[in-house]
């Protein structure tokens, strides 16, 4: 049987929504990043997804952004939240 392993990411606005903020906050549970506040400009939500994605990370949830250009679910808080899986090796 296949098993799992899972990954939490949160994406924040520093001190309000996501998309009115300048810079990011970012968690992992993997520890990879540990609420760092990063400039949203050097760092993409979606250069974000594709890393994990290249590291074989699968979306299987999430929900988060407003504001315009958002291609995901609205999350009242305006913040990005996801659950990615990949195989146990």
């Amino acid at each position: 049987m296949q098993q799992w392993e899972y990954l939490f990411l949160s994406v924040e606005g520093d001190q309000g929504p996501l998309w009115k903020e300048k810079n990011v906050v970012v968690w992992t549970s993997d520890g990879r990043w540990k609420n760092e506040k990063l400039p949203k400009a050097q760092t993409p939500i979606t250069g974000i997804l594709n890393q994990l994605g290249a590291e074989g990370w699968e979306m299987v949830n999430c929900g988060g952004l407003s504001g315009s250009n958002s291609y995901v679910q609205v999350l009242p808080s305006g913040d990005f939240q996801a659950v990615f899986k990949r195989p146990k090796s």
